[in-house]
């Protein structure tokens, strides 16, 4: 049995059938239980996913559902109570409704696979690198304070200004760093890429920095700037409801 999971897939083996070579993407959940309404009263019901089965980003499953083999599950979508998708349909919706078939996976996915060692020092690598470039603003800070000193006893109101000027400052210094520092990728082409080459790991370097930024961003009116200073999204689709990510290739374990 072999199958991709990402973070933050809540899901617990009771009542959760699990076949071969399904890919669950991040944020997803599932929901094998719901609260009848009365006091310590719950109805359980089985979940079953299919060999081949995809659930995109943010995609939840209530109880009681089946996803036949070969079918998938939109981003933010929700699979209602009793509901089954039939083999080879794309669902997408709340509740979800069936929008077309399932596209046919890539057979050969590109890109050599690299010794796990040095697959496993790049991936840290690209972390340290995010995390220093993250880091650089608080470091200036820091170096501002040793070197203009700003006692809190003596000058509260000067240190509290400090404070309050200089942590936003490093926040968004850090995230238009960040944002700039993916410009110097090369961009991702469509298509299935090797899950143990080095693209892989450029591709997961962008998504983790991607997801850092979404933490602080997502909702806010910032966010379409700053995937436009990563070069996420062009002029033209910048309010938009999705844009032109460059990253939406298929990945292959």
């Amino acid at each position: 049995m072999s199958y991709n999971v990402a973070r933050h897939l809540h899901c617990s083996t009771a009542l959760l059938h699990i076949s071969h070579g399904i890919t669950a993407s991040q944020w997803i959940c599932r929901a094998p239980a719901r609260d009848t309404g009365k006091a310590k009263s719950y109805q359980f019901a089985p979940v079953t996913i299919g060999n081949g089965c995809t659930i995109d980003v943010r995609a939840g499953v209530s109880h009681n559902t089946n996803m036949e083999p070969g079918s998938s599950l939109g981003a933010l979508s929700w699979l209602h109570e009793g509901e089954y998708i039939p083999t080879g349909e794309r669902w997408d919706g709340v509740p979800a409704q069936k929008v077309g078939m399932t596209e046919p996976a890539t057979a050969n996915a590109r890109g050599q696979s690299i010794d796990p060692v040095k697959h496993a020092l790049l991936t840290l690598l690209s972390l340290w690198l995010q995390t220093t470039i993250s880091a650089l603003p608080w470091m200036a800070l820091t170096y501002l304070y040793i070197d203009a000193p700003v006692n809190p006893q003596t000058n509260p109101f000067a240190f509290l200004l400090f404070v309050l000027v200089g942590a936003p400052a490093c926040v968004i210094t850090g995230l238009i760093a960040q944002a700039l520092s993916l410009r110097l990728l090369a961009r991702t082409r469509p298509g299935a890429v090797n899950r143990w080459s080095a693209e892989y790991v450029c591709i997961w370097a962008k998504s983790h920095a991607l997801e850092r930024a979404c933490l602080w961003l997502s909702g806010t009116l910032f966010w379409p700037t700053w995937l436009r200073i990563a070069g996420m999204i062009d002029r033209n689709s910048l309010f938009q409801r999705r844009g032109r990510a460059p990253d939406k290739s298929a990945e292959k374990q």
